[in-house]
């Protein structure tokens, strides 16, 4: 990837870290016309980003694909002149659940739950009754998604689809989640609404305003939107560099890096993981530290299984299936994707590609497994719901340890305090996916919002002590404008 040959003695703003959140914040700024430098400590920028070619197929071997959704997003793709290649809805909104080694087709709506075969009956029952009483929530007492999931629409609705539909996007299980920090805008709507009805009435004004959502990836994979993010920001990224410490320097910040330079910064923005960034605000914010630290994080693997198409007798017509913790304590299986049903460019002709999901807090060990080990597994128990005869003809396996952050009870208040403890340091702000939503979030989309609204803090403050007579900055003890988390 871009290596800048040497940095300058001094620049705007420092971005430490290179994933999509690094390069959209430091794109931004560049585009306000700020001088920007970002320091990532790896060989290679884009994070958990990442798209190979194998035979002929494209493999993402982070993120699948992106939900078009954030205004933000799209004028990202408009600026860079990147065509997003949409799937049809229909099809990428047929999605499964594993239920005793069978595949249960999800409904799309109450109503469907209702009539559908994917309850029992005693599940049926149990969702009618919670849809006719009072399920309030104790507001003492924050609620995880599994327990909302239940009392709203009874035990079996939260095992077989809160549940498995968490670990696919949080790589964590439902009880150990919060409502609020995963998902604010339900957990608002939970606390306000008596009935489950007027629950998801009251979810669904909320999004009305929306425009509608659209799965997309690129031509060339979601690796494409960071190399022409890198092509932009040119020399200013410097790659294979781990900043070492960062400390307050006048009215701005001193950045050391791993090639014994310092950088003077006028702000600093960590784009990095909870435990680095605890690490490097150490000796300018030490109660966000002490915070960060406490932050747990899981990891991820990926499994891509390539036969030829013969040796697969099930038609994969969907997005994909999930399997619900209570499936088979044995199965490494978080989900499976079918890409060539969501997107049929991305298979080699004459190919099918099976990408399996396997680790998060329900099976961390499995990123630990040799390759041997941990495909055997995959495939054992994929093989009969996927009719597969043989082995398979590529197989590509991808980690990602300590990569997701676990939005465990008390997460939000826990970044309610970070932030107001980096708003002590003029000129610090975060944005790492470990912040949770309403700002933050875990999934591109919300990645690059947030860098969005991180970059406008950042240029604002800027723009403000640019314009403060001399003598009345935050150095000389005047008032600042704080950037927060």
């Amino acid at each position: 990837m871009l290596k800048a040959l040497k940095a300058p003695d001094s620049c705007d703003v420092a971005v430490i870290g290179g994933g999509i959140t690094g390069l959209v914040l430091g794109y931004r700024l560049a585009r306000a016309g700020m001088a920007v430098r970002l320091f990532e400590a790896g060989e290679r920028v884009g994070g958990v980003i990442r798209s190979e070619r194998l035979e002929g197929s494209l493999l993402e071997l982070g993120p699948f694909s992106v939900m078009l959704r954030s205004p933000e997003f799209s004028q990202l793709l408009d600026e860079l002149a990147l065509e997003p290649a949409t799937v049809d809805a229909g099809r990428s909104r047929r999605r499964f659940v594993q239920i005793d080694g069978e595949l249960r087709q999800v409904p799309g709506s109450l109503p469907g739950l209702l009539t559908s075969g994917f309850l029992s009956l005693r599940g049926r029952l149990d969702l009618l009754r919670r849809i006719l009483t009072d399920g309030r929530p104790d507001p003492s007492d924050p609620p995880t998604l599994h327990e909302l999931g239940s009392r709203r629409f009874g035990r079996e609705f939260a095992d077989h689809l809160v549940g498995p539909g968490t670990m696919g996007i949080f790589g964590a299980e439902a009880w150990e989640l919060e409502a609020e920090a995963c998902m604010p805008a339900v957990h608002e709507e939970d606390l306000l609404q008596r009935t489950t009805v007027g629950l998801v009435r009251g979810i669904r004004r909320k999004a009305a305003p929306a425009p509608p959502r659209r799965l997309m990836s690129l031509e060339g994979g979601l690796a494409t939107l960071v190399d022409r993010i890198a092509e932009r920001l040119g020399g200013s990224i410097l790659t294979g560099a781990q900043v070492s410490r960062i400390d307050q320097s006048g009215g701005g910040f001193e950045v050391a890096h791993s090639d014994g330079r310092e950088l003077l910064a006028g702000s600093v923005v960590l784009g990095v993981g909870p435990q680095e960034s605890a690490r490097l605000v150490s000796n300018i914010a030490p109660s966000a530290s002490e915070l960060l630290g406490g932050i747990r994080v899981a990891g991820l693997g990926v499994v891509h299984l390539t036969f030829e198409r013969g040796q697969v007798g099930r038609k994969l017509d969907g997005f994909g299936y999930l399997v619900p913790a209570s499936e088979d304590a044995m199965n490494p299986v978080l989900g499976v994707i079918w890409p060539g049903s969501v997107f049929p460019a991305h298979e080699a002709e004459g190919t099918t590609t099976i990408r399996v999901m396997v680790g998060g807090t329900r099976w961390p060990l499995a990123l630990s497994l040799d390759d041997e080990t941990l495909v055997s597994g995959c495939l054992e128990r994929i093989r009969s719901v996927h009719r597969i005869k043989g082995q398979p003809k590529h197989v590509d396996v991808t980690r990602w340890h300590s990569s997701v952050p676990v939005y465990e009870v008390g997460h939000a208040a826990r970044i309610r305090s970070i932030a107001d403890s980096i708003s002590r340091t003029p000129g610090l702000a975060m944005a790492g996916s470990w912040i949770c939503p309403p700002h933050g979030g875990i999934g591109v989309n919300d990645r690059v919002r947030h860098a969005h609204e991180v970059a406008d803090e950042i240029s604002s403050f800027l723009g403000d002590r640019s314009r403060r007579p001399s003598g009345s900055g935050a150095a000389d003890g005047g008032p600042s404008k704080k950037v927060s988390a």
